[in-house]
């Protein structure tokens, strides 16, 4: 497909994009970058409008990212005052979960055995 391609011998360069109207060359090219000087946005320049868009998106973030850490803060400090209020560690908690979980076992286990032994008491007395 591409072997196909031709230049076309009656395109003048007036007619290219980068000749302007007046048929100099990169015309077009020269008068839009003439304009990041000439042009006005709001009273500054292309280049200064971007620099300061640039500029108040970086203090945008600067403050989302501050904004962001106070919060954390806030949460952290919000949770450090209630637990100092409820008075409960979790720690500790789990400690206790786990001494009740052990009392439980070791009492299922006295259980079983004194199953055992009444059932082998049980079969010592003779049945009539």
């Amino acid at each position: 497909m591409a072997a196909s391609l031709t230049v076309n011998p009656t395109i003048t360069p007036d007619q290219l994009a980068p000749v302007d109207s007046s048929g100099n060359a990169n015309g077009n090219a020269n008068a839009l970058a003439a304009l990041a000087n000439s042009a006005s946005i709001q009273g500054a320049s292309f280049v200064q409008f971007y620099g300061q868009m640039a500029a108040g998106a970086g203090r945008e973030n600067s403050n989302a990212t501050t904004n962001q850490q106070t919060q954390q803060q806030v949460v952290s400090q919000a949770e450090s005052l209630r637990d100092q209020v409820s008075g409960v560690s979790l720690d500790e908690q789990a400690v206790q979960v786990l001494e009740y979980q052990r009392a439980y076992q070791a009492s299922a286990q006295v259980l079983q055995v004194l199953n055992t032994l009444a059932d082998t008491t049980l079969n010592l007395i003779p049945v009539a």
